[in-house]
């Protein structure tokens, strides 16, 4: 579920709180985003690229990997599968160190060497480690 919740188009309509009591065919809208980043991650998962999944699609490479990020993110795909293991663990070393960095000041600081879009997975992959060490450490 990916929600907009006042946009009846492009998200479910309602308040993420509320889709949790209704079943996705309840939901006023129609989730056109979220349907969008579940093919594009069925697509990658099946083995397409990124280049393909762009074929495929019709979409910007950077629409791609920004619904690779929200992917990344939530656990449905890899990041390691998408940037490389020296770039990405930079990345989340720099977020760790500093919890205000931003995406263009990481950017910026390496003077714009790197991709932005794989910069937007790398953060997504740092958000996902952090939210999964918390919930481990509330679980314990």
């Amino acid at each position: 579920m990916f929600h907009l919740p006042k946009d009846a188009v492009w998200g479910i309509g309602i308040a993420a709180e509320d889709a949790l009591n209704l079943s996705p065919e309840q939901w006023p809208g129609k989730n056109m985003l979220g349907k969008a980043i579940m093919e594009v991650g069925k697509l990658l998962k099946e083995g397409k690229t990124v280049e393909e999944v762009m074929h495929v699609r019709g979409l910007k490479e950077s629409t791609i990997m920004g619904h690779v990020a929200v992917l990344v993110e939530k656990g449905e795909l890899d990041a390691q599968d998408f940037v490389d293991g020296e770039i990405l663990e930079m990345a989340m070393e720099k977020f760790a160190a500093n919890k205000n960095m931003t995406l263009g000041d990481l950017f910026e600081e390496l003077d714009q060497s790197v991709p932005y879009s794989l910069l937007r997975v790398a953060y997504a992959y740092f958000l996902f480690q952090t939210s999964s060490h918390s919930r481990d450490n509330t679980e314990s």
